[in-house]
C-alpha cells in the first residue's frame, strides 16, 4: 500500500471554516476508517490517504476533442445542436474545464450543451460580456460514456471556446 499525506490549505475553505470533500473507491481512509461519502475537515486537520495495492489512478490533461492543436472553439451553430466542444471518453471519466471569450462589442448568451439538448437538464446558460477576457462556464463537471459537449450562441462567430479535461482512468 502506498499512502499520501494531505494539509488542507487555508485559503480552499468557506466563511464557515469546513468544505466538504466526496471521495470514490477504492480510496479508504487512515486508519481503516470506514467513513461515510462525505467527510468534513476543519482548517487544521492532516488527511492521509492510503491506496488499496491493486488500486492504480491514472491522470492525464487532454486538449479538448473539438479544438485543433489545443486552439480555441469558435461557437459556429445559433441553436441545437451547437458547436462541438468535446467528446468525452467511452469509459475513462473526463473532468471537462471551459472558459468563453467574447470577442464581440455587445454582451452575449452563450448555451453549453452538457450531454444532451433537453432544457434545463442538460443546459448551462451563461452571458459571456462583450470584450471582457476568458469567463469560467464549465468548472470541472465529469462525463463519461462518449457524452458530447456543444455550446451554440445567438450570434455565430463572436465566441470561443476555451479549456481542456483531465482524463481520469
Amino acid at each position: 500500500m502506498a499512502q499520501l499525506n494531505f494539509t488542507l490549505a487555508p485559503d480552499v475553505f468557506t466563511d464557515d471554516d469546513f468544505v466538504s470533500y466526496a471521495w470514490w473507491p477504492p480510496l479508504r481512509f487512515h486508519p481503516s476508517d470506514e467513513l461515510g461519502d462525505d467527510i468534513l475537515f476543519s482548517r487544521h486537520d492532516t488527511l492521509d490517504i492510503i491506496f488499496d495495492s491493486e488500486a492504480t489512478l491514472a491522470i492525464e490533461r487532454r486538449a479538448l476533442s473539438g479544438s485543433t492543436n489545443g486552439r480555441p472553439v469558435k461557437v459556429v451553430a445559433t441553436a441545437t445542436a451547437g458547436t462541438t466542444i468535446h467528446t468525452a471518453h467511452a469509459t475513462s471519466i473526463d473532468e471537462v474545464w471551459l472558459w468563453a471569450v467574447n470577442t464581440d462589442t455587445t454582451a452575449r448568451k452563450l448555451t453549453i450543451e452538457f450531454g444532451g439538448t433537453s432544457s434545463p437538464d442538460d443546459l448551462i446558460e451563461v452571458t459571456i460580456p462583450a470584450e471582457g477576457g476568458l469567463v469560467l462556464v464549465v468548472p470541472g463537471l465529469v462525463v463519461t460514456g462518449s457524452v458530447v459537449v456543444r455550446a451554440f450562441c445567438a450570434t455565430a462567430n463572436v465566441v470561443n471556446v476555451v479549456g481542456f479535461v483531465n482524463r481520469i482512468s
